[in-house]
Parts: structure tokens; C-alpha cells; sequence
């Protein structure tokens, strides 16, 4: 999870949390965890994600999956 919040390059207007467990710490025999990621704005946030996407998606980290939930229900 740190390589991943490394791709994200700070900004000013950007929150960046550090890497937490998630609040269902397992899910079907699987660690979960999570990082936030906030912004002043839905434009901000989304010029964010699209520089940082590219780098993460070339990562390949073994054994590792994730997914981006925009505006989660739950934190």
C-alpha cells in the first residue's frame, strides 16, 4: 500500500492519509486495508487519479488487488 500512496504526488489541496487496515479487516480470508485520498474538489481529485492511475496500474504487486470507490458510503 505504500508504493501505491508514493505514485500520488502531493499537492496543496490534496488529502493524503498514510495506509490503515480497513474497517472489515478480513473479507473471505483476505487483509483488507485502505487509503484516502480528499480533495477540495471532484475536478481536483479526478486530475489526481488520472496522473497516479497509470503508475499504479504498472506497479504489478504479487498477491496484491485493489479498486477505487469514489465517494464511498462507508469509510
Amino acid at each position: 500500500m505504500a508504493q501505491i500512496r508514493a505514485c500520488i504526488a502531493p499537492e496543496p489541496h490534496l488529502l493524503l492519509n498514510q495506509p490503515v487496515a480497513a474497517t472489515m479487516l478480513k473479507k473471505a480470508g483476505v487483509e483488507r486495508a485502505q487509503l484516502l485520498i480528499a480533495a477540495q474538489s471532484k475536478v481536483q481529485l479526478q486530475a489526481v487519479l488520472d496522473e497516479a492511475l497509470p503508475t499504479i496500474v504498472a506497479l504489478k504487486l504479487p498477491k496484491v488487488r485493489w479498486s477505487l470507490d469514489v465517494d464511498p458510503i462507508e469509510v
